[in-house]
């Protein structure tokens, strides 16, 4: 029974994860402490295939000060953020999408995780990597609860009339990851306040080495003093770069205030700080 135990410490239970999803490894895999320990490189479906011109200029620049405007006018011109009536929005129009882009999105959870752009985010790595929300403006448990038909509303309710916010989130998934591989590690160590720990979904405790269960995406910080401005506790994880999906640096005037990272979830170790 012990080491039955062990194990489903170490993965996700069949309700963390959809059976489906878009990249390189299975949900319950990618989610759980193994791949943490030997983590490889997670690709999304058909996004470097389909994007192959921004990658080709973005290998041929010398420096981040380079890609970085490179890969801001590709989004610009590839999803005609700065032109509505060529996104198909004529004047009349009672919505404005030129504000639900990526920047928006990423600005939007960085104000309020779970505010309507951070239930699209959430939404998408579920679409995307199979990880099921925990908490969005309430408890997730199963797909039953009211409370994940009401993300899923909220989320739908985001994308609606957008000009293929998804395809824009992988984009900067993928941007992220190529400045990430150049730092030459796999894992980088990040902090994150917690308020009453014994509130999430911690599985295991030993001293003050925990297992402790993610909501699918997070927001984590690499200053462990920043941290304690968040909670009570503060949890230390070394996060392997593959499970990054955008950090400050990638976009500054978005999440800049607090050295933003933010993290794909799942099962993670952790030690309290």
């Amino acid at each position: 029974m012990t080491k039955l135990f062990e194990q489903k410490k170490h993965v996700l239970s069949d309700n963390c994860y959809m059976s489906i999803n878009h990249c390189n490894l299975p949900a319950k895999i990618l989610g759980g402490l193994t791949y943490n320990s030997h983590p490889i490189p997670l690709a999304l479906d058909g996004v470097k295939e389909l994007h192959k011109s921004l990658f080709h200029y973005l290998d041929k620049a010398k420096s981040f000060a380079e890609r970085q405007p490179l890969f801001f006018k590709y989004m610009n011109a590839h999803f005609q953020l700065n032109d509505l009536s060529q996104m198909g929005q004529c004047d009349s129009s009672n919505f404005n999408r030129k504000k639900i882009n990526y920047k928006r999105i990423i600005f939007g959870w960085h104000m309020n995780p779970d505010g309507l752009e951070g239930a699209v985010l959430k939404r998408w790595v579920e679409s995307r990597f199979g990880l099921s929300p925990r908490y969005h403006k309430g408890l997730i448990r199963e797909i039953e609860d009211h409370t994940y038909h009401d993300y899923l509303m909220e989320s739908a309710a985001g994308m609606y009339n957008t000009n293929a916010i998804e395809t824009q989130l992988d984009i900067l998934y993928s941007y992220s990851q190529f400045e990430l591989a150049n730092i030459k590690t796999q894992h980088i160590t990040l902090y994150r306040g917690l308020n009453q720990l014994n509130s999430h979904e911690v599985l295991a405790k030993s001293g003050k080495n925990i297992t402790i269960l993610l909501n699918n995406i997070n927001s984590f910080t690499h200053i462990a003093e920043m941290a304690e401005h968040f909670g009570d506790y503060v949890i230390r994880i070394d996060v392997p770069i593959y499970k990054i999906f955008c950090y400050n640096n990638i976009l500054p005037k978005q999440i800049n205030a607090e050295e933003e990272y933010i993290v794909i979830g799942g099962l993670y170790s952790a030690n309290l700080v």
